[in-house]
């Protein structure tokens, strides 16, 4: 019989083991279990066979889903395992280095400048970063105005005004590359009668935030879809029609289709106006004390509404790894924008962008840095994780922007 618990404890208080730990009762037991038949070992055949079945119906699952939104949905399978590593530094360090770099960044920027008149104009600007090798980030392409994928196509938005001296302003847009080719820049869309000044707040992958100022004194803000945006250039400014989604629109997508079929003006459901802001590694969605009506905003009153937007309105909207990495590589960071696949971590300081090919050992000797201008700020920033979207993202954006520069539709800077 083996020893119980109480005797090996007594055993143990009492030093070591007898006789180097070899008494009489072991030698008999090994003695016994040498005429004993040997065990069978368990086939591993089986299993071997099994688990390779598993790992291809996998790989083959992951295939499909990466045909789809540039990539990005193949990777919010594995979003929650992607979060747990990165709250460890040294996981994260050393993660997906073994994948080739295929992560494009497309950012948009706003600059706002002061007019002698005392208003503010805005102009606007695209930079789409990518990879020039395994380990390298470069700027693909650049120029004036927002380029925004949109579905299948790439739409261009940018400022319309006067000569500069005063803040008359308003957005444009049109679709600049369909999914098959580059379309042709339009005439500018005039300036909309009675609305006097219109800046882009926030540009997502379908929805936007604007700040319009009409004849009245005072601004109004509302998240518009980009189709109610288009659809409404050169027409007269009423805030009261103007087309937008409510807050409470936005959280409900049966009444965001139902506007969509009717292609109608909402009716007063509540919080009319709001708009989406830059918080440190997400954007959050604000309103205001009188966002129930249509009338000028007291834009001191701004709060966030404290709910997370959904994903029609802000895609992926959190940081994939911990600020703590962040600061252990920026410690004057600002905020930080990361793809899913965290290839690439960009890093937001006072006047300047610092963009990382993360997880590569030598990132810090690769990493890319872009000046921002005194008044420039982030507005946009679109993911491509796949090489194929990339390689047409690099050439269709470069393609847009040299079409727009050729046709003079710059925005209009102050002078």
């Amino acid at each position: 019989m083996d020893p119980t618990d109480k005797e090996l404890r007594e055993w143990l208080s009492d030093g070591p083991f007898p006789g180097g730990g070899f008494d009489e009762r072991l030698r008999r037991r090994i003695e016994a279990n040498l005429d004993r038949p040997p065990r069978r070992a368990r086939s591993r055949s089986l299993w071997t066979a099994l688990g390779a079945s598993v790992a291809v119906a996998a790989a083959l699952l992951i295939g499909i889903w990466q045909w789809s939104d540039s990539g990005t949905e193949a990777w919010q399978a594995n979003r929650d395992a992607e979060m747990s590593m990165a709250s460890q530094p040294e996981a994260v360090k050393l993660a997906k280095v073994e994948e080739p770099l295929e992560t494009a960044m497309l950012i948009g920027l706003r600059k706002d400048i002061s007019t002698p008149d005392g208003g503010v104009v805005s102009t606007y600007r695209t930079i789409l970063v990518a990879p020039e090798s395994e380990d390298k980030l470069v700027v693909a392409a650049q120029g004036d105005g927002i380029v925004m994928p949109y579905k299948q196509s790439f739409w261009f938005l940018n400022a319309t005004g006067d000569d500069g001296s005063s803040s008359a302003q308003t957005i444009s847009a049109y679709e600049a590359y369909t999914s098959k080719k580059l379309a042709a820049v339009p005439e500018a869309a005039p300036v909309r009668e009675g609305l006097l000044s219109e800046r882009l707040l926030y540009v997502g992958h379908e929805y936007l935030a604007v700040a319009q100022e009409g004849s009245g004194a005072g601004e109004r803000r509302f998240v518009q879809s980009l189709k109610q945006l288009s659809e409404s250039l050169g027409t007269p400014y009423d805030s009261s029609t103007e087309p937008h989604l409510s807050l409470e629109a936005a959280s409900d997508d049966e009444a965001t289709e139902e506007l969509k079929e009717e292609d109608a003006v909402p009716v007063n459901v509540g919080t009319e106006q709001w708009s989406i802001i830059r918080k440190q590694g997400s954007w959050a969605g604000v309103r205001y004390r009188n966002s129930a009506g249509y009338g000028a905003l007291d834009l001191t009153s701004e709060e966030e509404t404290g709910e997370s937007l959904p994903d029609k309105i802000a895609r992926n909207n959190s940081l994939p790894i911990d600020w703590a990495n962040v600061l252990a590589l920026e410690p004057a960071a600002t905020d930080a924008y990361a793809s899913v696949n965290l290839q690439v971590l960009a890093v937001a300081l006072d006047r300047q962008l610092k963009i990382y090919p993360y997880g590569r050992e030598n990132s810090a000797e690769n990493v890319l840095a872009i000046d921002l201008d005194p008044g420039e700020s982030v507005i946009m920033v679109q993911w491509s994780v796949e090489q194929k979207y990339t390689e047409q993202w690099v050439t269709k954006v470069s393609e847009i922007l040299q079409a727009a520069s050729a046709s003079g539709t710059e925005a209009v800077v102050a002078k």
